[in-house]
């Protein structure tokens, strides 16, 4: 595995968040990830949390979604995906790998696979679908652009 690519996931999955982004705190930080990335600025931290949970509230809308009736667990799993994705897309960025975003997507949707897979129904299934991956895309590109600021 790439160096830049080891580097940002362990920075990734220092984070000790226990809710989305959007809800958690980290010192005077109202929305955070909750890693220690110098880069990752307040205004970085709170774009990105927000970015991820109001773009879940679009994907959870979505017909094709709605159809899917997933459970609270599988939307959990996808949340924390879609912003490891996008966290750790800030991270590649800033530390100038972007070019391995793709192969990046890819790792992340795996380790939450592995972190999750023995506690949620049907998981590989949910976090494959073609939906949860338009969702997982946006996450990527919004952290890219963050990163590039």
């Amino acid at each position: 595995m790439n160096d830049l690519i080891e580097q940002t996931l362990e920075l990734t999955f220092s984070s000790k968040r226990g809710m989305p982004a959007h809800y958690s705190s980290n010192n005077d930080r109202t929305q955070s990830f909750c890693i220690d990335f110098e880069p990752l600025t307040k205004e970085h931290d709170y774009k990105m949390a927000a970015n991820s949970w109001y773009a879940l509230e679009e994907f959870l809308n979505a017909d094709q979604c709605k159809e899917k009736e997933l459970t609270t667990s599988q939307i959990s799993a996808i949340t924390r995906c879609g912003e490891d994705i996008m966290i750790s897309s800030f991270i590649l960025t800033k530390l100038g790998g972007y070019s391995l975003l793709s192969e990046l997507k890819e790792i992340v949707t795996k380790e939450v696979m592995d972190l999750f897979k023995e506690k949620i129904d049907s998981l590989e299934t949910v976090l494959k679908d073609p939906q949860a991956n338009k969702y997982f895309d946006h996450c990527s590109r919004y952290g890219f652009a963050r990163g590039i600021m």
